[in-house]
């Protein structure tokens, strides 16, 4: 089992958390995203999907990319708030995988 996290990196600052030892899923990159993706995969593995988007737009829209190309997906419906709701744990985002946004002043 996989959980990805395919919220945009926009959306990452300092101090933001993630669904503990979920991976990170670009999902404006999602053809490259999905090569290394199979990597961590087995053919029966499961990825759950979450984002953090009304409705669970952008979740529901890698899941239907990635069925398309047979993976096995669900998303976790409510994606952040949801899982922190229901007590789930969660961790901080690595330092790596924070852009960094330019700063107008």
């Amino acid at each position: 089992m996989i959980i990805a996290d395919v919220r945009s990196h926009g959306y990452y600052d300092p101090g933001m958390q993630r669904i503990k030892n979920s991976i990170r899923v670009e999902p404006h990159r999602l053809k490259e995203e999905l090569i290394a993706l199979r990597e961590f995969m087995v053919p029966e593995c499961e990825v759950y999907l979450y984002c953090s988007c009304l409705r669970d737009t952008t979740s529901v829209r890698v899941a239907h990319m990635l069925m398309q190309e047979n993976c096995h997906t669900k998303v976790i419906t409510g994606g952040m708030k949801a899982w922190i709701k229901a007590g789930g744990e969660v961790e901080l985002v690595p330092e790596t995988d924070l852009q960094h946004m330019p700063r107008f002043d």
